[in-house]
């Protein structure tokens, strides 16, 4: 397997967001597969706050106040994330 160009990344993570936000994929998913090798790079590399944002219930200012919550940066990426901070992170999103 070859690795994208950014450009592919970009529209790969693109994709992943828009999954997300109908509902075909949920951020457990995404959590799950981010260490595995064979996953593709955009489960690994897209921004956690882009993600969560995207999720229809959380939005853009919820979304920041939980990573803020965590001392996590808004350039965290998936990838980047502890498996405790990916369970609190479901955890948080998952209240309503």
């Amino acid at each position: 397997m070859s690795t994208p160009s950014l450009t592919e990344l970009r529209d790969e993570i693109a994709r992943l967001c828009d999954d997300v936000s109908t509902g075909r994929v949920t951020i457990q998913t995404v959590f799950d597969v981010a260490g595995d090798e064979a996953a593709p790079l955009s489960n690994t590399y897209v921004y956690v706050v882009k993600l969560i944002e995207r999720i229809p219930t959380v939005g853009k200012v919820r979304a920041r106040r939980i990573l803020a919550d965590m001392a996590l940066s808004e350039r965290s990426h998936v990838g980047d994330l502890t498996p405790e901070q990916r369970s609190s992170i479901i955890e948080q999103v998952t209240q309503s």
